[in-house]
């Protein structure tokens, strides 16, 4: 295959390739290819090994007192082995100069991909936002260091047919205001879900989230929609969880800057590998989240069709962020009514 930066084999080679700060960054390195690496998956997770011996070593069973069990008792890890070769027009002896030659004449990302292999090239974003801007952690922040949390939703009712073949996902995005003023993108889901589903959907990230973070239910027009509203808010605050309805104003665009601004001027930090597409079997993988956000421009469904028209990302993310960041804090008045000369004893100071 050419190389592409947003395909899931790009997680496989990428051992293999020059790392960023290198001149040629995201290209082959040509002193690893060919060299066999070991793995296991865990879960949604690819451990790797520089060799087999290094697998056991690090993952074999042990005994009561912390040692390795024999080879011969520890099968039940079975490593694969990985290698990657690289290939370009250079190496192929049938193509001649003028093919090359054409390939040199491309434009700097077609360049980079078909005559260079870099995995790392990709075209400029048309839309607001891109996806360096963001400030990427190994680490969420703690309790100590949030304002206020939220999670947001965007809701679609169909699922995928012969006649719909890329209908709109339903979708939550968590967003906390931090202390220092930046925000945090904590986690990110979706899925395609009927009606019927969506309560067991917001149930089990509020769960995950606990009661600290606040539910945000889109309000749309309509008679229909406030009655749904009304029954998922009681359902979830039955469960534990406080829930608020908001009403989207303005356009899509419009929503959206807000959030694109703080992204691009380095106020949005996020979680690496914090996003899940349930549909699409994508665990732990922000990359399908940065290509509809960098490509968001208000015309999706106009502009585009099929995985690359959808926008419940991205209202998703407006809506987290205005509700994060417009949150009242009640003030802490306590300190100024201690200072008070009250005539009589307040309980509620003592």
């Amino acid at each position: 295959m050419n190389p592409d930066p947003d395909s899931w084999v790009k997680k496989w080679v990428s051992y293999y390739l020059y790392p960023e700060g290198h001149p040629e960054f995201g290209r082959p390195d040509p002193s690893k290819q060919g060299k066999v690496r070991w793995l296991v998956r865990n879960g949604n997770d690819m451990i790797w090994t520089e060799t087999r011996e290094e697998m056991f070593e690090k993952h074999g069973r042990r005994d009561e007192d912390g040692n390795l069990l024999p080879e011969t008792d520890r099968r039940q890890i079975k490593p694969l082995s990985f290698a990657f070769l690289s290939a370009s027009v250079y190496d192929n002896p049938y193509i001649d100069d003028n093919y090359i030659a054409f390939l040199e004449g491309l434009e700097r990302v077609e360049k980079e991909i078909l005559l260079y292999g870099s995995w790392e090239a990709r075209k400029q974003s048309l839309g607001m936002i891109r996806r360096q801007d963001f400030i990427e952690k190994d680490e969420a922040p703690g309790w100590d260091e949030i304002v206020m949390s939220v999670r947001a939703y965007d809701f679609a009712f169909t699922k995928k047919s012969e006649t719909n073949l890329s209908p709109d996902y339903t979708c939550s995005v968590r967003i906390s205001r931090l202390k220092s003023g930046d925000y945090f993108i904590h986690d990110v889901r979706q899925a395609r879900l009927l009606p019927g589903e969506w309560l067991d959907f917001i149930l089990e990230a509020a769960k995950d989230d606990g009661p600290k973070v606040q539910v945000v239910l889109p309000l749309d027009p309509g008679p229909g929609a406030r009655f749904t509203n009304q029954v998922l808010s009681k359902q979830i605050s039955e469960a534990g969880y406080f829930v608020k309805q908001m009403r989207s104003q303005g356009a899509k665009i419009d929503r959206f800057k807000p959030f694109a601004s703080m992204v691009m001027n380095g106020g949005m930090q996020i979680l690496k590998n914090c996003c899940t597409d349930y549909e699409n079997g994508i665990y732990n993988d922000n990359t399908f989240y940065y290509n509809q956000l960098e490509t968001f421009d208000g015309r999706m469904g106009v502009r585009k069709r099929g995985e690359a028209g959808h926008d419940d990302l991205c209202d998703a993310s407006a809506d987290a962020f205005e509700a994060a960041a417009t949150s009242i804090k009640i003030p802490d008045i306590s300190y100024g009514l201690k200072n008070l000369n009250l005539t009589t004893s307040n309980p509620f100071l003592d």
